[in-house]
């Protein structure tokens, strides 16, 4: 008959096996999280550093009027709130 230290001997061996696996699994996922994120950046450096191509200048002109559309609501939210 297997006494109550052995069950608990097996059953800390199954914790830290499932323990390394889980960490495992999410240093797996991380890295390839990582490397989309990185290649999506990495284009879109490019296409920025490129310079000269039409896609690059919409990209471009995009991010001034994000930029102009967000300083204005700033604006009138300060004037609202007065």
């Amino acid at each position: 008959m297997k006494e109550p230290r052995d069950d608990l001997a097996l059953r800390k061996e199954l914790l830290l096996a499932q323990s390394t696996l889980y960490r495992a699994k999410l240093r797996y996922e991380l890295g390839a999280m990582r490397s989309t994120t990185l290649s999506k950046g990495a284009l879109f450096g490019w296409l920025l550093l490129a310079g000269r191509s039409r896609a690059t200048r919409w990209v471009a002109l995009a991010g001034r009027v994000l930029v102009f559309v967000r300083l204005a609501r700033s604006v009138l939210g300060l004037l609202r709130g007065r």
